[in-house]
């Protein structure tokens, strides 16, 4: 009984972490406006909404995000949706999370609202938002499911650590690279979003090559 309450604070409390940066999401959006650029190379704020719709609401576009075959017929989706005009899209996204979206476990909800939040904000010049302890512990945790995924193509060791002592291992080699900083900033590095990342590296320096050349992309 205890660890089964334990268990359903600690799902309560990430679902409100995603709620907290569904809403800054939103908000950036909204902000910004349509035809702004973003972090994700080609895309403006039009596109990253599209895909958002696409994500939680189309059931046939969204399996196109992660499966590369399919990931034309996504597109042409994601233009359907860009058709309906920006502000329908963004009334759409204001809604409760659509089907597919409450099918995501809360963590990985977490990780895609945050790392879109600041693909809108850092490409347009906005610093970081102040920090946050609980999303930074979802998102630690979130490394730890995810973070190989990410490093997989590195020639080299890979190991993150935050700036309060923790660390992982993502990657084991003779040659290791470090990754320091927020949990949220490694992921931003780690995702791709290695120009907008805090984050400082050190290590080998032909490990650090590796890192900084490699294919991130999931």
């Amino acid at each position: 009984m205890g660890l089964a309450v334990g268990a359903l604070t600690r799902l309560m409390g990430t679902a409100e972490v995603a709620a907290a940066e569904r809403s800054a999401l939103i908000g950036a959006l909204q902000r910004l406006g349509p035809g702004a650029p973003t972090l994700c190379e080609g895309w403006t704020t039009d596109d990253l909404l599209a895909h958002l719709v696409v994500r939680e609401r189309d059931v046939a576009g969204a399996p196109g995000i992660l499966v590369p075959a399919l990931a034309g017929w996504t597109q042409r989706r994601m233009e359907v949706a860009k058709s309906q005009g920006y502000d329908a899209n963004l009334a759409r996204l204001r809604r409760a999370p659509g089907p597919l979206a409450r099918l995501m476990p809360a963590t990985a909800s977490v990780a895609e609202y945050f790392v879109h939040t600041e693909d809108a904000r850092r490409a347009n010049g906005d610093e970081p938002r102040p920090p946050d302890a609980a999303r930074e512990e979802v998102l630690w945790k979130w490394l730890g499911i995810i973070g190989r995924l990410f490093v997989r193509r590195v020639s080299a060791g890979v190991q993150i650590r935050t700036e309060d002592g923790r660390d992982r291992t993502l990657k084991k080699a003779s040659a290791t690279v470090a990754l320091t900083g927020a949990p949220s900033e490694l992921l931003l590095y780690l995702s791709g979003r290695r120009s907008a990342a805090r984050v400082s590296i050190s290590g080998a320096a032909d490990a650090a090559a590796a890192l900084k050349r490699a294919d991130l992309s999931l």
